[in-house]
């Protein structure tokens, strides 16, 4: 199951375009795992920045840590003007920055110079960084990972159930270069 009581399964529909460079995704209702638990009753947002040097490749005119960087400050935007309170996490082998969740608009500035200043670099460690995550958050969030998920799958999947375990809900953005998804 994934945030907000949804699921994979039959009856799918992509939510994304084949040239936006973002990978689809597939989720579904399930409806028993709405109501309460929905994604609606959170009102924490962390927006998890994956800046390892993988992030740095592009094929096209953008690379996906810019990728990542607008679509980071694009879901503060629009999250905030939902009065909800938005932080930012990134990381490659560990947190590099934490800018805690707040709800005042202005605060979206403070999210874009953070996210101005990201240089793709270093190895990526997703699951030591969410279990670091799941330490560092003390109140019920909604996680929001964007990465190109270049890492030990199994030790994500561990790191993911740890959030979970904690009552977080999770969303997973899963970007890649067009030239990863059908190498030239």
């Amino acid at each position: 199951p994934t945030a907000g009581g949804m699921s994979e399964g039959e009856g799918r529909k992509s939510t994304t375009a084949s040239r936006s460079g973002c990978t689809p995704f597939f989720l579904k209702a399930d409806p028993h795992k709405t109501g309460t638990n929905s994604i609606l009753q959170v009102k924490r947002r962390i927006a998890c920045f994956n800046t390892s040097g993988s992030m740095g490749y592009k094929s096209t005119g953008v690379s996906k840590l810019d990728y990542a960087a607008t679509l980071a400050a694009s879901l503060t935007y629009l999250m905030l003007n939902q009065s909800d309170a938005v932080g930012l996490a990134t990381f490659s082998n560990e947190i590099l920055s934490y800018v805690p969740p707040r709800i005042k608009p202005s605060h979206l500035n403070v999210v874009i110079e953070v996210l101005k200043h990201v240089k793709a670099e270093g190895k990526s460690d997703l699951g030591n960084v969410l279990n670091a995550i799941a330490e560092k958050v003390k109140m019920r969030s909604l996680i929001i990972v964007i990465s190109d998920f270049f890492d030990d799958i199994m030790r994500i999947i561990k790191a993911l159930k740890h959030l979970h375990f904690h009552k977080n809900e999770i969303i997973l953005f899963h970007l890649l270069d067009p030239y990863e998804l059908e190498f030239p």
